[in-house]
């Protein structure tokens, strides 16, 4: 992620020497403000004022507003892009510079993604855990009726369940498989079980109080 000239020169140059370069004498003013008059057009009395912790003026005789960059553009009368060259200029950036400066965002960014990857890693193998460990509460939980079976009627009767602890089986091999996109897609299939699960508890539970009721 490069470093544009702009933003090199928005990081140097400040609204006192934007002034400075445009030949604009600054009064003393008050806490973080000076005026001045304006540049822009004939200024009886003072009617520039910068603001000296945001890097912003404001002509209130109807000038406009705007930042450092934004000031010298008007003050020269030249387009912007011709103005940041004529500041980088004056400033002493160089190519070199905006190398570097390029060089650093892109570590930056480098370590910004690092961290997310990390995060996002992180919370996959928590979720991964976490159905593991419910797939395999839920399988002991099917497979002990399945067990209770003598008879093939019975056997049949759970029928479901033993389709389910074949399916929970294989989702189980997916999560501890070594490919992350088979893993992804076995926390998914875990999740859609999970679902399942639940809305027939949920229906379990409304049958049972209408039987009690």
């Amino acid at each position: 992620m490069k470093a544009t000239l702009m933003e090199l020169i928005k990081d140097r140059l400040t609204i006192e020497e934007a002034c400075e370069m445009a030949g604009i004498q600054l009064g003393k003013g008050r806490g973080n403000t000076r005026t001045a008059r304006c540049p822009l057009h004939d200024d009886a009395s003072p009617s520039f004022i910068i603001y000296l912790d945001s890097n912003r003026w404001r002509c209130f005789s109807g000038c406009g507003h705007g930042d450092a960059i934004d000031l010298l553009s008007r003050v020269y009368d030249i387009p912007i892009s011709q103005t940041l060259h004529r500041i980088a200029n004056d400033l002493g950036i160089t190519t070199s510079e905006q190398q570097e400066s390029d060089r650093q965002k892109q570590r930056i960014e480098k370590q910004r993604q690092e961290r997310q990857k990390a995060q996002a890693d992180k919370e996959f193998e928590s979720a991964v855990t976490k159905a593991v460990h419910f797939l395999k509460s839920l399988s002991d939980e099917l497979d002990k009726p399945i067990r209770a079976c003598t008879t093939p009627w019975q056997v049949e009767k759970y029928a479901d369940y033993i389709h389910l602890t074949a399916k929970i089986e294989r989702i189980l091999d997916d999560l501890v498989s070594g490919e992350r996109q088979i893993r992804e897609n076995g926390l998914l299939a875990a999740r859609r079980v999970l679902f399942i699960v639940k809305e027939a508890r949920g229906k379990q539970r409304d049958i049972d109080k209408t039987k009690t009721a």
